[in-house]
């Protein structure tokens, strides 16, 4: 799969063209508010992007991603900047029984603004590990 994202800020609704067409079971690029209300009822092989500004008011803050495992009960989640999920996320997360796994790997700094491409990146390289029933080795191969 050879897909151009751009490596800048990015838009929920460009988030969304580029997951929809490239990642099976994408779920959308979110508000944090919104998002929480979707992760209870997300079935494995799913995923989302998160903007973790609760409302998307000021025109978003950072975005990560968020993946319901198909080889576990696990939730998988990426910030690029190494921090582990809100509280509220991460209490959603655990509904229906499921783990959370976050890495606190820092992979972008500060003065970048490409979290978004980072987040597609993420979600697109999971599908396709999970493709091929490597999901949760890949995931702890780049965390």
């Amino acid at each position: 799969m050879s897909v151009r994202i751009k490596n800048s800020i990015t838009s929920d609704e460009y988030l969304n063209k580029i997951g929809y067409e490239n990642i099976s079971g994408f779920k959308g690029a979110h508000s944090r508010d919104v998002a929480a209300k979707i992760i209870p009822r997300m079935k494995p092989g799913q995923s989302i992007i998160i903007n973790l500004d609760p409302k998307y008011s000021n025109g978003g803050s950072h975005w990560t991603a968020l993946r319901v495992s198909e080889e576990a009960p696990i939730i998988l989640y990426n910030d690029s900047f190494g921090a582990g999920p809100p509280e509220d996320i991460r209490e959603k997360s655990l509904c229906n029984g499921r783990g959370l796994l976050f890495s606190n790997r820092i992979k972008q700094k500060i003065s970048e603004q490409n979290c978004g491409k980072r987040a597609l990146l993420w979600l697109m390289l999971m599908d396709q590990a999970s493709a091929v029933g490597k999901e949760l080795e890949v995931f702890k191969k780049i965390s």
